[in-house]
C-alpha cells in the first residue's frame, strides 16, 4: 500500500474537525433547548408580574427573557454556521488540496515508472494507483463537499453546480499497449493514464 502521508494527514483533520462538530452541535442542541425552557418560564413569570402589577417582578422577568433570547440567538447563529459555513479557511482548503494534488500527482509519476520498468508487476501496480486515486479523490471530495461547504465557486459549471476536485484516469482496459512517451508495455490489464486535471 502507497503512504500518502498528505492524505492520510487530511483524512485525520476531516475526522477531527467533524467529530468536534458533532460534540459541539450536541452541546448547541441541549443549551437551545434548555434556552426554550426557561423562555417558557420567563414568559410565565413576566405575565404574572403583569397581572399583579409588581414593576420590580416584571422588570427582573424583562431583564431575564432579554438574557434568554439573547442566548438563543447565539446559540441558533453558531448552529447555523457550523451546518452552512466552511470549518476551515479558504489558505486552510488551498493548502490541502494541492497538498493532495502533489502527493498523488508524484506517486502517480513513481507508479508510471514502475510499470514500464516491472511489466511482470504493472496490473498490480495499476491497482494500487487506482486504489491511490479514488483513496484521494474520497478525501478531496469530503473536503470539498463536507468540509469547505462547497465555498469554491472557481470549480462550478454554467448552471452554477459545483463540480468535484478529482484526479482522473481512464477505465480499465484489456490486452492493449501502454505508451507513455519512450515507455511502451504489453500488458494484460492497465490503466491509461490521463494526468491530473479539474472536472470542467
Amino acid at each position: 500500500m502507497t503512504h500518502l502521508k498528505a492524505v492520510e494527514t487530511t483524512e485525520e483533520l476531516i475526522t477531527k474537525i467533524l467529530s468536534d462538530r458533532a460534540a459541539e452541535l450536541k452541546t448547541l442542541d441541549e443549551l437551545i433547548a434548555t434556552e426554550k425552557k426557561s423562555l417558557s418560564s420567563s414568559d410565565r413569570a413576566l405575565e404574572k408580574a403583569t397581572e399583579v402589577g409588581d414593576l420590580q417582578a416584571f422588570q427582573k422577568a424583562k431583564g431575564t427573557r432579554r438574557n434568554i433570547l439573547d442566548a438563543l440567538e447565539m446559540h441558533e447563529s453558531r448552529l447555523e454556521a457550523l451546518t452552512t459555513r466552511p470549518l476551515i479557511s479558504s489558505e486552510e482548503y488551498e493548502r490541502l488540496v494541492s497538498s493532495i494534488f502533489a502527493e498523488i500527482a508524484q506517486v502517480d509519476d513513481q507508479t508510471k515508472q514502475e510499470l514500464c520498468k516491472l511489466s511482470d508487476a504493472m496490473n498490480a501496480s495499476a491497482l494500487e494507483l487506482q486504489d491511490a486515486i479514488n483513496r484521494a479523490n474520497h478525501a478531496l471530495q469530503r473536503l470539498q463537499h463536507e468540509i469547505y461547504k462547497d465555498s469554491d465557486k472557481s470549480r462550478s459549471n454554467k448552471t452554477g453546480e459545483i463540480l468535484p476536485l478529482e484526479f482522473e484516469t481512464k477505465a480499465v482496459r484489456n490486452y492493449s499497449t501502454v505508451n507513455w512517451g519512450k515507455c511502451g508495455v504489453q500488458a494484460g490489464a492497465y490503466l491509461e493514464y490521463t494526468g491530473r486535471k479539474a472536472a470542467k
